[in-house]
């Protein structure tokens, strides 16, 4: 039997560029979210991505997602990319790709997904790992963030090392956590884990 894409039958992971997009209204997606996907996307690409300021800056940008002002990261990235182009024009196509993902991760202004990154299927299973199952899936109680759910989250989410989300399932169930999808999530040894990683979030409250 064919298995079914995460997400239900008609899943937008497995539907047009468009219905991606649309996914993205309906999930209500912050400019935080939407940014840390689009660093991840840098990362899936990050092989292609070779000039040092550019790589230094897209880190600098994710460190600082969760900041009020990302603007001297975000025009910093901007004349660096200007300068990788002009060293270095052409490249071919995943050279282009990668100059664009960089200077699509310091958009002032994210409201939907970079439209490159609403095509390749890995792009998607980043994107479905920073948004979760679906807007209001998963109501998310205090008393399932204990001092240890919090900081193995934290430990994650600061280092991007999300090996020990199997750890945090079981501190979660431990806390009373009864959230089937956020358990699975954790224990799924395929999940595409980043720093914005649905589950982590709402562990650390984040938005």
């Amino acid at each position: 039997m064919k298995k079914k894409a995460a997400g239900g039958p008609k899943s937008w992971r497995a539907g047009s560029a468009t219905e991606v997009r649309r996914a993205v209204v309906r999930f209500g997606a912050s400019e935080r979210k939407l940014r840390l996907h689009a660093v991840a996307c840098c990362r899936l690409v990050g092989d292609q991505i070779t000039h040092p300021d550019c790589v230094a800056l897209v880190e600098l940008i994710e460190r600082r997602a969760d900041a009020d002002s990302l603007a001297a990261a975000q025009t910093k990235l901007r004349t660096a990319v200007g300068r990788w182009a002009r060293q270095a024009p052409g490249g071919g196509a995943n050279t282009w790709f990668a100059r664009y993902a960089a200077w699509a991760s310091a958009d002032p202004h994210l409201r939907a997904p970079v439209p490159g990154f609403s095509y390749a299927r890995r792009f998607r299973d980043v994107l479905a790992e920073v948004l979760g199952p679906r807007r209001g899936a998963t109501p998310f109680a205090p008393e399932w963030r204990t001092a240890t759910a919090v900081a193995i989250a934290r430990q994650a989410y600061e280092s991007r090392d999300f090996s020990a989300l199997p750890i945090l399932a079981d501190a979660l169930q431990d806390a009373g956590c009864n959230s089937a999808d956020a358990l699975s999530h954790c224990r799924d040894p395929n999940a595409a884990h980043v720093r914005g990683c649905w589950v982590v979030d709402l562990v650390l409250g984040k938005e």
